[in-house]
């Protein structure tokens, strides 16, 4: 799922690294859980990861990988940080997978 965005991360093509982490994130929730694409913002998700697992860490990881990657879409900032959000976006995957 995060394939493409590291090579984003690998050229430091900030943008698209953060657009590419987002929608991984998101297709990640929606295929596993089928949840609707209208249902795709932080509100649902988080409501859903509580219900999920009761999982405040999960929540929060989830609002920081959206969090960084709307401030660089939306808001043209270029978190620097690309390797921790990254690594947020696949520990946050890999601990979905467990459950």
């Amino acid at each position: 799922k995060l394939s493409k965005a590291k090579q984003y991360m690998d050229t430091s093509s900030f943008n698209n690294f953060y657009k590419e982490t987002g929608e991984a994130v998101n297709n990640y929730l929606q295929e596993k859980y089928g949840i609707a694409t209208e249902d795709l913002n932080k509100k649902y998700i988080s409501q859903f990861l509580l219900n999920f697992s009761n999982s405040e860490s999960l929540i929060a990881q989830y609002n920081n990988i959206s969090g960084k990657a709307e401030l660089s879409i939306y808001g043209g900032y270029n978190n620097p940080e690309m390797l921790d959000v990254f690594n947020d976006a696949k520990s946050f995957i890999e601990a979905l997978e467990m459950n």
